[in-house]
């Protein structure tokens, strides 16, 4: 016998097997029946809309459904098709009321609504214990359905990079456990993307070079004194073919190599000449470059220096760009993420585990303080 037999139950083969024998169709029979002629439970814990389930095992049209719950067929034809979650408790208690079903039954794999959670969470006060154990089980089961979703979900987006969404969702199954009033998914996102947005605006702060730019100031008037006017280009031109290469040839074709900023410095301090012809012939002179007086050699070390803290600045700004790019890109994604059916259904699974858990916290308080065991006990059946 395959696998797949072993996963339906005995009710949903002889419902099939009664089926096929009424269609007079005996030989060849699938060893999984299709899923309209499975249980109803069976159907709706592969996914299948509860009303629409127990509404056809009930077989009552549509127009009757309405009718006993008090609402117009178009408004019970959205909420069947799973269009619409804003159905009160006491409609969905008459629907369990005119199919003989109780609440917990409507509770399937897909996230409930706040009329079904709140008619479940009083199946929890009703007098006879199987309603209220099985009442239990359902939102219990439907807890654990809410951080399996959430689970998956942080892992499909930590597949695909998406490095705020996972964030997001990390945050919310850390807070899953400890139920705290007045928690909304949705504003939880609002803040977050509030918060990545302000950090983008920081960013993009930081990726734009100062208008007045003292270190190129310093670096030119230095070029100048030391390379005389207009070789400001010439010479800047030859400290970046100096820097892409590892290998320079001096004028006498000697050989330097160097593999750091450091050591293309202290090459240059031996031979200014390198760069240009010396404009400033004599070592030993004083000069003031700017506002500060120098030696030949202090004006070399002030270019090289100011240079280096030019390319350092640069680079910092160039990843901060980057950075900016990536964030915008990122807070995108959240932000359409969050108005996906696929984010909407995760937030609506965590707003459920969230109100569950609060339910029954308060439930549980009174008996954690009067019998010593395990409050699950109360409404589990044992």
């Amino acid at each position: 016998m395959s696998k797949s037999v072993t996963a339906v139950s005995s009710q949903d083969k002889f419902l099939f097997a009664a089926a096929m024998k009424t269609l007079g169709v005996t030989p060849g029979l699938p060893d999984v029946p299709p899923l309209y002629l499975q249980a109803p439970d069976s159907q709706i814990a592969k996914g299948m809309n509860p009303f629409y389930v127990w509404r056809r095992a009930a077989n009552t049209s549509q127009n009757y459904a309405a009718a006993r719950m008090k609402i117009s067929r178009a408004l019970y034809k959205q909420f069947e098709s799973g269009y619409s979650l804003g159905l009160e408790d006491f409609r969905v208690q008459r629907f369990c009321d005119a199919m003989g079903v109780t609440p917990h039954k409507l509770v399937g794999k897909e996230p409930i609504s706040d009329g079904v959670r709140h008619a479940v969470v009083g199946q929890l006060n009703s007098e006879n214990a199987n309603q209220r154990s099985d009442a239990w089980l359902a939102l219990d089961g439907h807890c654990d359905d809410a951080e399996a979703a959430l689970m998956l979900e942080r892992e499909e987006q930590a597949r695909k990079r998406n490095d705020l969404i996972v964030g997001f969702l990390e945050e919310l199954v850390f807070t899953v456990p400890f139920p705290i009033d007045d928690m909304d998914p949705q504003q939880m996102l609002a803040e977050r993307l509030a918060f990545h947005a302000q950090e983008q605006k920081k960013l993009k702060l930081l990726a734009v070079a100062p208008k007045q730019d003292g270190l190129y100031r310093i670096f030119a008037e230095c070029v100048e004194h030391l390379y005389g006017e207009g070789n400001l280009r010439s010479v800047e031109g030859n400290i970046r073919q100096i820097l892409s290469s590892s290998l320079f040839f001096k004028p006498d074709k000697k050989h330097y190599r160097f593999n750091s900023l450091d050591a293309f410095s202290a090459l240059i301090m031996r031979d200014p000449q390198l760069l240009g012809t010396l404009a400033w012939q004599d070592a030993g002179e004083g000069r003031f470059v700017g506002d500060t007086w120098m030696t030949r050699q202090h004006a070399v070390r002030a270019m090289l220096d100011a240079h280096a803290a030019r390319q350092a600045r640069t680079a910092r700004e160039n990843n901060n760009a980057f950075k900016v790019a990536v964030l915008e890109y990122d807070i995108d994604q959240l932000d359409r993420w969050g108005k996906s059916k696929a984010g909407k259904r995760i937030m609506r699974f965590w707003q459920n585990r969230h109100e569950i858990a609060i339910a029954l916290g308060q439930l549980r308080a009174p008996q954690r303080m009067q019998v010593p065991v395990p409050s699950a006990a109360t409404f589990r059946p044992s």
